[in-house]
């Protein structure tokens, strides 16, 4: 009797079977595992984005009502102020909502993009405050 290559064997064909059953299943267990953590990523994400909207918002309402209450008592220095407010107000929520939109958007996904970014938020924070600064990123 002739014996076969140990790769035309029985055992070896089960084994080479487990073997890519295996790997295929690993695969599955990370593609659910990669899932699950952009999933956890976007909850996070509309959690505090629920949280910054709702407690601004919130604040901007309750200060127009003030405001309104002040204009018709004729305080218009105290109307003005709470106006100011929420125009401060407002503007932090759509620098806010402007950077979560950037963040999640795949296409700002290379390094250039994100330096670019950092570039742009240095520049308009330290300029503002009449900070020379020099950027420097490695290449990468």
């Amino acid at each position: 009797m002739v014996q076969p290559h140990w790769y035309s064997t029985w055992w070896f064909r089960v084994l080479i079977s487990w073997v890519f059953f295996g790997l295929l299943f690993l695969a599955y267990r990370l593609r659910v595992r990669q899932l699950l953590a952009l999933e956890r990523v976007r909850h996070n994400i509309a959690r505090d984005l629920h949280d910054d909207m709702g407690s601004t918002l919130s604040s901007i309402s309750i200060l127009s009502q003030i405001a309104r209450t002040h204009q018709h008592n004729q305080r218009t220095e105290q109307a003005t102020a709470l106006l100011d407010q929420i125009g401060d107000s407002s503007r932090r929520m759509l620098d806010a909502m402007d950077d979560i939109v950037w963040t999640i958007n795949p296409a700002h996904d290379s390094m250039e993009d994100v330096v670019a970014r950092m570039r742009s938020f240095a520049s308009d924070v330290l300029e503002a405050r009449g900070i020379d600064f020099t950027f420097r990123a490695d290449p990468p």
